[in-house]
């Protein structure tokens, strides 16, 4: 199968503490970065009309994304994915949730500088190609790769096995209020 690096045997035991499937996480979010950048820079007067009937039903919609993050077959239909997604993400909630998870995979002894940065490329309206960050990094494409994939796991475990976890109907002040010390 190939080499795994001491970081990603680490990252793989902490999924299996929280009883995660990594192919499951993975999958998950690979859907989620592909729908993030329409969700969260998707055109503007959209994203006003959608924050007014956000505003309106703010709880009954936020624990309706809330459920679907949580329990969303990534094996489903890509479209009806990313239908369920625009329908039930809004920008702001969306943003906030993210920036909630990047904080606790900041604050995890298992994170690389690397992977701040891989992420953070991910969240933001104007991405870098890997190609640049190869170079900017002084690594090679594999190396790259794995650390995306290392990446993309540990925000998803914290996502799935912490974060998500944390929520209730209060939204994200639970999340936030979460103490990151406490994880494995």
């Amino acid at each position: 199968m190939g080499h795994e690096s001491v970081s990603m045997k680490e990252i793989q035991m902490l999924c299996n503490s929280f009883r995660l499937e990594q192919n499951i996480v993975l999958m998950r979010m690979e859907h989620l970065i592909d729908n993030y950048e329409e969700v969260v820079w998707a055109n503007t007067d959209t994203v006003r009309v959608k924050d007014a009937g956000w505003k309106m039903n703010s709880d009954r919609t936020s624990d309706q994304a809330i459920a679907y993050i949580r329990d969303f077959d990534p094996n489903e239909n890509r479209r009806i994915i990313h239908k369920e997604m625009l329908k039930l993400f809004e920008a702001r909630w969306l943003k906030n949730l993210f920036e909630t998870v990047m904080e606790r995979v900041k604050a995890s002894p298992l994170t690389k500088p690397e992977y701040v940065i891989i992420l953070n490329n991910f969240w933001s309206d104007e991405r870098i190609k890997p190609y640049d960050y190869q170079k900017n990094l002084h690594i090679g494409k594999t190396t790259y790769n794995e650390r995306r994939k290392e990446a993309i796991l540990l925000f998803g475990i914290v996502l799935w096995g912490r974060v998500i976890p944390g929520l209730s109907q209060k939204g994200l002040q639970v999340a936030e209020s979460f103490n990151p010390d406490t994880m494995e």
